[in-house]
């Protein structure tokens, strides 16, 4: 399944709950806005305003990658792996697709900054373009 909606909303969401507090309003004006909203993917590359106590850094390939979501995402009752998608690749940016797609289609190696919203931001995945690899802890 694919279908591209730009997630104000769900953007908003990921920000207030992962995002560190002095920067979480500079973010959400950005992303409120889809002509500012290209100020929020050009920090994706390099980004260092997560709350990153609030992640695990992964390390392997996409196949140990793709088992850490699926197990966290098992611990979230009722999350999907129905995923939304923040990325630079704008073929792949506000499409929301299935999590087993994406990594079948080596879309994650592309070498663009992403991030995977699932739920209602209850689990997010993150990748910068090292590529270094986070997963937020499920609480």
């Amino acid at each position: 399944m694919r279908h591209s909606t730009y997630d104000m909303t769900l953007e908003i969401k990921m920000i207030r709950k992962f995002v560190i507090k002095n920067k979480q309003e500079r973010y959400i004006s950005f992303v409120s806005s889809v002509k500012n909203r290209a100020k929020f993917i050009a920090a994706l590359p390099h980004f260092k305003d997560f709350q990153w106590d609030k992640f695990s850094e992964l390390y392997g390939n996409e196949y140990k990658y793709l088992s850490e979501i699926t197990s966290r995402l098992k611990l979230l009752e009722g999350v999907s792996s129905l995923c939304y998608i923040v990325s630079e690749d704008s073929s792949i940016d506000t499409k929301s697709i299935d999590l087993f797609t994406i990594f079948n289609e080596h879309l994650l190696i592309s070498g663009f900054a992403t991030i995977l919203v699932f739920g209602n931001a209850d689990l997010i995945y993150y990748h910068d373009e090292q590529p270094d690899i986070y997963i937020s802890k499920v609480a």
